[in-house]
């Protein structure tokens, strides 16, 4: 499917480090490289492994009828066999599907055949600000604001949506070639409920817990915002 070369072999020798030592059994049939969408008959070319999440892994997708590259979320139907995993992800979906905004990852496309579920989002080349960070050890006060102006800006706008993030992270911002900061994984994210509705539940494993989260008393948009603090 053409690629950096390069780069192929980059993610290649990274990549032979970690996994041929531990093959799971349990671990879900090799997806073809060749995936085709049984709803529209495209086909896409799966590439490189992006990330890992919790249902998922995220590989680079090329459409081969316009070359465009995503990054595919893919989940095996094994790992959402029971129903509140299934009602999970199609929480994500509906959720993401509506969002449109510059500081949003894109949601594009999503289909599903025997073996997976396939979600097609915007791919960014740069990675998250985890990786960022992590290579540079320090950001500079101008970049620190430089990127928090555009997590605040899409913040704003899944505010507006009354949409709520509720895992915002620094490995849930990434970049774009054009150094663009993308919110992204709305696996936890949420509707906003007025406060009698409120699960008073602690989602997941969010890395930042606001102390009206930890009181139980539900999430509301501040606790994305003490989020973003810690972030900060």
């Amino acid at each position: 499917c053409g690629g950096d070369s390069r780069r192929k072999k980059a993610a290649e020798s990274s990549e032979s480090h970690h996994h041929h030592h531990h093959h799971h059994s349990h671990s879900a049939p090799e997806i073809s490289r060749i995936i085709t969408d049984p709803t529209t008959g495209r086909r896409y070319c799966r590439g490189k492994v992006l990330g890992k999440g919790g249902f998922a892994k995220c590989y680079e997708m090329t459409d081969l009828t316009t070359n465009k590259v995503y990054a595919a979320k893919i989940i095996p139907h094994s790992r959402v066999a029971k129903p509140h995993q299934r009602e999970k992800i199609d929480k994500e979906i509906e959720l993401h599907r509506m969002l449109n905004h510059r500081h949003i990852v894109q949601f594009f496309h999503y289909f599903e055949d025997k073996e997976n579920i396939y979600i097609l989002l915007e791919y960014c080349s740069r990675r998250s600000m985890a990786h960022i960070l992590k290579a540079r050890k320090v950001l500079t006060a101008p970049e620190v604001r430089y990127y928090l102006r555009q997590i605040v800006s899409g913040l704003k706008y899944l505010h507006e949506q009354e949409i709520l993030h509720r895992d915002l992270k620094l490995g849930n911002f990434f970049i774009n070639d054009a150094m663009e900061l993308k919110v992204g994984d709305f696996g936890l994210a949420a509707r906003l409920e007025p406060l009698e509705h409120r699960r008073r539940t602690i989602c997941g494993t969010p890395n930042y817990l606001s102390p009206e989260v930890l009181n139980k008393q539900g999430h509301g948009c501040e606790s994305d915002i003490w989020a973003l603090g810690c972030v900060m």
